[in-house]
């Protein structure tokens, strides 16, 4: 807990003008309709930041290709939290506590494309 606390995300959400945990969103895409929580939404001038902490047990060698595992869900992210909002997602984050590492698996417009293609798959 105390290496999800003192990430540089915590630490942007406790200097945002808003931040807000377990944010839940649903939107329609096509034929299915997108749901979820984003553990936090960090509200900037630019947009809007999603942050998701994960408790996977890897080293900090092993969180790039456990990004590409997140890719997917990080586009449903972007989709949902901006039909939800009407604002743009400027940023995605990951923070791999066990690794002490944060990253982002992608641009957000990318992911939530990529994201959309999958929807359409399905």
């Amino acid at each position: 807990m105390r290496r999800a606390l003192g990430s540089d995300a915590a630490q942007r959400a406790r200097t945002a003008k808003r931040a807000l945990r377990e944010v839940p969103f649903a939107a329609p895409r096509n034929s299915v309709i997108v749901e979820g929580f984003a553990d936090m939404v960090i509200e900037t001038d630019d947009g809007i930041e999603i942050v998701d902490w994960k408790t996977d047990q890897i080293t900090p060698s092993e969180v790039q290709d456990r990004l590409q595992q997140y890719e997917l869900q990080a586009g449903l992210y972007v989709l949902g939290i901006e039909a939800a909002t009407g604002r743009r997602v400027t940023r995605v984050t990951y923070v791999f506590v066990s690794a002490g590492v944060e990253a982002s698996p992608g641009e957000p417009d990318a992911l939530a494309r990529a994201a959309e293609e999958r929807l359409t798959q399905a």
